[in-house]
């Protein structure tokens, strides 16, 4: 036998797709004989041949039913998806940043040092606030002022000061002032320092 060619056999499919040479199958359809490689796994020589025999959607035996209308448990927005792409007893979202922003909601996590001390600047003052205040498909202020309708951000130095973080932080902040919020952020030192109550003078 010559060098290069081989028999076209199971055990040699892997060789012949090596040097490129496409292996001869018979259509289960028509009977028609095509060229293919081994990876494409072809059963049919054309489209036509595959869906006269395939079965699709309602007329395959495993069909269940497509794609079904779910509600978002974060923002209440209405969404088509697979059942197979939804785990049973799970909250199901409409986007991977709503579920971001429910579990960080939700998660176990103390106070930061800044939170505990805004804090603290805010009840001396007499302010009264809300914490951890979702908005969804936004983000999750720090602290909520009811009666100013004002939203802080206290930002830690290593998390938020870098390109991206400063990018989407800056994106929060627009969104927020869309939907009527004022919204402010402030860094740690800012908080630690210095008075941070002088930095939301103008909104109260």
């Amino acid at each position: 036998m010559p060098k290069g060619v081989f028999k076209r056999t199971e055990k040699n499919k892997k060789h012949l797709y090596a040097y490129g040479k496409p292996f001869e199958y018979k259509c289960i359809k028509c009977g028609v004989i095509f060229n293919a490689t081994p990876s494409s796994k072809r059963k049919f020589c054309s489209r036509k041949c595959k869906e006269s025999v395939c079965q699709k959607k309602e007329k395959h035996p495993m069909w269940k039913g497509g794609e079904k209308i779910y509600e978002c448990f974060l923002c209440k927005k209405i969404f088509k998806r697979k059942p197979a792409n939804v785990k049973k007893n799970v909250n199901v979202f409409c986007s991977c940043r709503c579920q971001a922003i429910w579990k960080c909601k939700h998660q176990k996590n103390k106070r930061t040092n800044i939170e505990i001390k805004m804090a603290a600047e805010l009840t001396s003052a007499g302010i009264e606030y809300i914490e951890q205040v979702v908005y969804p498909k936004i983000g999750i202020p720090d602290f909520y002022l009811p009666k100013y309708n004002l939203a802080i951000f206290c930002d830690g130095e290593y998390w938020h000061n870098y390109p991206e973080g400063k990018e989407r932080d800056r994106k929060q902040i627009i969104m927020l002032q869309e939907i009527g919020v004022n919204a402010v952020r402030l860094w740690g030192k800012q908080i630690l320092e210095e008075e941070p109550l002088r930095y939301i003078e103008k909104f109260l």
